[in-house]
């Protein structure tokens, strides 16, 4: 079994993608993360969905939803 060399995620783990150093593509996400301008982003979002609020009719926008925990989790914060 190999392990990834940062976070020893096992190769077990569905779909599970390593690079030729042994490191996992989670822990790849994670380091892409952190070069992000988190409140610039906000920003950028909140202008976007403005373009797109109503006028005042009873809603604003439609947010398709799985039912799991990241699409309720969005759901619940918009």
């Amino acid at each position: 079994m190999k392990y990834c060399k940062k976070c020893i995620m096992p190769t077990t783990r569905p779909e599970q993608v390593f690079d030729k150093d042994g490191i996992c593509d989670a822990c790849h996400s994670v380091s892409k993360k952190k070069g992000i301008d988190w409140e610039e982003r906000g920003r950028e979002f909140r202008d976007l969905l403005g373009k797109y609020r109503s006028d005042g009719s009873k809603y604003d926008c439609v947010i398709p939803v799985s039912g799991g925990k990241d699409s309720v989790f969005q759901a619940v914060t918009m």
